[in-house]
């Protein structure tokens, strides 16, 4: 066979050589887009789950928030009719008390059972103590609502 005749061949061989070169050359692009794809995808799904998840912290949290100004409100209008019966006198307040004898700088009588003494607080004591006791629960549930915020918002973020 002369150098002619098998220079079609040859051309034909350079041609497919090429081609193939040429599909190799996609086929790695094309790996490479689908591997770029699941890591995107992967990526978007972990999103996804974390953006549900503040989702429902922050619902849960409101719900606590709720929660918490209902039994502030309720407290306060509790706090308030007992201020409007203690002023108003259809309500009286007492407090027990214990006592001792002093003579000079000594105790003369130790509290024992039967020195507890049963006294009416005045007006002004009353709705003083009717404020310190509004103080107390308002301040307790700052204290839980604080404690589950941070057991609901900041621990769960944590894991």
């Amino acid at each position: 066979m002369t150098l002619l005749r098998m220079f079609p061949h040859f051309i034909i061989l350079i041609m497919l050589a090429g081609l193939g070169g040429a599909a190799h050359c996609y086929y790695g692009q094309a790996s490479s887009w689908r591997k770029k794809a699941h890591v995107a995808e992967n990526l978007f799904r972990q999103q996804t789950i974390s953006l549900q998840q503040a989702n429902q912290r922050q619902k849960t949290l409101a719900d606590l928030d709720t929660q918490l100004t209902e039994k502030l409100v309720h407290a306060e209008n509790e706090s308030t009719i007992l201020r409007a019966q203690l002023a108003s006198g259809a309500r009286r307040m007492y407090i027990q008390a214990n006592h001792t004898l002093r003579s000079g700088s000594n105790v003369t009588s130790a509290c024992r059972m039967g020195d507890a003494t049963t006294v009416e607080l005045s007006g002004k004591t009353g709705q003083d103590l009717l404020s310190i006791r509004e103080e107390i629960i308002r301040d307790r549930k700052k204290i839980k609502y604080l404690q589950e915020y941070i057991r609901i918002g900041c621990m769960r973020e944590a894991h």
